[in-house]
């Protein structure tokens, strides 16, 4: 129970700080590849506005306008795009610029951006800047009166700047992720620690408490088989019931015992166990139970099924599944024990067809102490299925019961 709740605090700890890693690094990307995109562009808008100036303004900017905060470091070609309207012919030159396009790659792009620009078209769509795919450029267009300056800068250094933020976004997502795991490691060991305390000394008190109570039913039981040796006919009815009760509480003393140790893994003797001759014993010895009820059991066991297990606290489990079976099947009913393997796990699964368990009753079957009596009295304290749910988690399976009108009841155990 305290890994299970460990393991659940560190995935909880560990998904909230990863998850909101994530967002803030995703965030910041965002934002970062936005202002750069934003860089680039007011770098391309200044260059054109500038080539499009008369040649008079061009050495007398306003200072402040028309300048990007701090310019996107790539190189950038300004080109003039002009058609004849008497011709119809167009032209394309070089007007400024650091970077080199080649004449037949200039000539498409040019014409492209100048009508994406509304230049020379119809479209009531204009777009002044934007990025022209097929030739992997990022361009901004500036209409002027003796034809379209644009401003031209090769998008694969804006690409590259993309990724290398996405990839540092990823390594400190992932960073911050890793910190959470061992923050929250820690975290659940801190938080865990008193409740783990509490347990192990309720543990160790009711061990306590139940050795010392072995001792004086011991005696108690000693003392009652002399008076029993020695009581007429009339009080022998009173001892042998008393007896009787000695022997119950004995068992129930048993049973806490092993519910206070846990059988931890750690103290399993594990082995490689032949669990269809375990099942098929244990299904022979509750024959004469079984018989005396006029209750028929049926198995299926298959051959060759080994499992590494303790065999000892194994046994105790499948003898419970049956036992229990065959106290809730009604005189003339049936039982059906079954063992298949399932890969690399065993399934072993008891079914008795005539009982039915409440569904409110399911979810508290494997409480200690917890009794579904409400429509059937039977012996026992409610510990037995407690013990073989914790043998089950000891060894790394499962028990799950499925119960309904006219399926009956199944206990099914994975190992």
């Amino acid at each position: 129970m305290i890994k299970k709740l460990k393991r659940k605090m560190v995935t909880y700890i560990t998904l909230a700080i990863g998850l909101a890693s994530i967002l803030f690094a995703a965030g910041v990307s965002a934002y970062n590849i936005r202002r750069t995109d934003n860089e680039l562009y007011n770098s391309l808008q200044n260059a054109a506005v500038q080539a499009s100036r008369p040649s008079d303004e061009i050495g007398k900017p306003e200072i402040g306008k028309d300048k990007p905060d701090r310019l996107a470091p790539t190189n950038i070609c300004v080109v003039r795009y002009s058609v004849d309207r008497a011709t119809g012919s167009t032209s394309v030159s070089i007007v400024s610029g650091d970077a080199y396009i080649s004449e037949s790659v200039v000539s498409s792009a040019a014409k492209q951006a100048a009508e994406n620009s509304g230049y020379d078209s119809s479209s009531r769509d204009k777009k002044h800047e934007g990025r022209l795919k097929e030739f992997d450029l990022a361009y901004y267009a500036e209409v002027s009166h003796d034809g379209a300056y644009i401003a031209f800068a090769d998008y694969e250094y804006l690409r590259s700047a993309h990724t290398k933020t996405i990839a540092t976004a990823v390594c400190v997502a992932a960073a911050f992720t890793a910190i959470a795991l061992l923050l929250a490691v820690f975290l659940a060991r801190m938080a865990v620690k008193p409740i783990e305390n509490s347990i192990e000394e309720q543990k160790r008190f009711i061990a306590d408490a139940s050795h010392e109570l072995k001792t004086p039913l011991a005696v108690i039981s000693a003392n009652n088989e002399i008076l029993l040796s020695k009581a007429d006919r009339d009080n022998r009815g009173w001892l042998n019931s008393s007896q009787e009760e000695i022997r119950n509480m004995k068992s129930v003393i048993d049973d806490m015992l092993t519910l206070a140790a846990g059988e931890a893994v750690g103290r399993l003797e594990k082995t490689p166990v032949d669990l269809t001759k375990l099942v098929k014993r244990c299904a022979l010895q509750f024959d004469a139970v079984a018989y005396e009820k006029n209750i028929k059991i049926t198995t299926d066991i298959a051959d060759g099924v080994i499992v590494k297990c303790d065999e000892k606290s194994v046994k105790r489990l499948i003898a419970t599944l049956i036992d229990n079976a065959i106290k809730y099947e009604p005189s003339g009913g049936e039982v059906l024990i079954t063992l298949a393997q399932s890969g690399q796990k065993a399934e072993f699964a008891v079914k008795n067809y005539g009982s039915v368990i409440a569904e409110e009753d399911i979810p508290h079957l494997f409480d200690r102490f917890y009794r579904a009596d409400k429509s059937r009295s039977t012996d026992g304290v409610g510990l037995g299925l407690a013990i073989a749910k914790n043998i089950a988690d000891n060894h790394g399976g499962t028990l799950k019961v499925t119960s309904g009108a006219g399926i009956g009841t199944t206990f099914k155990a994975e190992f």
